[in-house]
């Protein structure tokens, strides 16, 4: 599925949902189960509670609790009816080569909501591969970050930053050109 999708739970998925995602306990869990094979594909499940975010990401070797939580947000998407949102391109350019588009694909600038520890934020979000490049402004609290390219489709990984409750507002860095007198 290319694109920004959404869809209804059931009260019975739901439920299913939060009793497993309870069971898992996944802020007890280390943040990141590393592999030693190179080209597995990795899954994070993400868990805000209390306004509070965790992801645990793995491939192999997880916890029971985090596969069963795994394995059943799987069968959620699997069997239900979603509705797009919004369609990313099937041709989308590279963002490491695309030149033509203003947007930086991969810097995101972000202002974080007064009173959040950056530091804690960056720790909760180290398995995208988030990193800070520079404070922008100070008085405004902009910050300019990065991610794993590798891993993290740009438009995905803005909206989940966007959708981050410790997160006021976020978008791609823009390229500009200086103008003539």
């Amino acid at each position: 599925m290319n694109g920004k999708f959404e869809r209804q739970l059931t009260v019975e998925e739901f439920k299913k949902l939060k009793d497993s995602f309870k069971k898992a306990k996944l802020f007890d869990m280390d943040d990141e189960y590393p592999t030693m094979v190179a080209d597995l594909p990795s899954i994070s499940l993400l868990q805000t509670k209390k306004g509070k975010t965790k992801c645990v990401r793995g491939n192999e070797k997880m916890p029971d609790a985090w596969e069963h939580s795994a394995d059943l947000m799987q069968e959620i998407y699997k069997n239900g009816e979603w509705k797009l949102l919004e369609k990313y391109p099937d041709d989308a350019p590279n963002p490491r080569t695309q030149k033509e588009d203003a947007n930086i694909y991969e810097e995101i600038i972000i202002e974080p909501v007064a009173g959040v520890s950056l530091p804690q934020w960056f720790r909760t979000m180290a398995p995208y591969g988030i990193r800070l490049i520079n404070r922008i402004s100070a008085d405004l609290n902009l910050w300019l970050i990065t991610y794993d390219l590798d891993h993290n489709e740009p438009k995905l990984m803005l909206d989940i930053i966007k959708n981050d409750p410790a997160i006021k507002s976020a978008e791609f860095n823009k390229r500009i050109e200086p103008r003539d007198h």
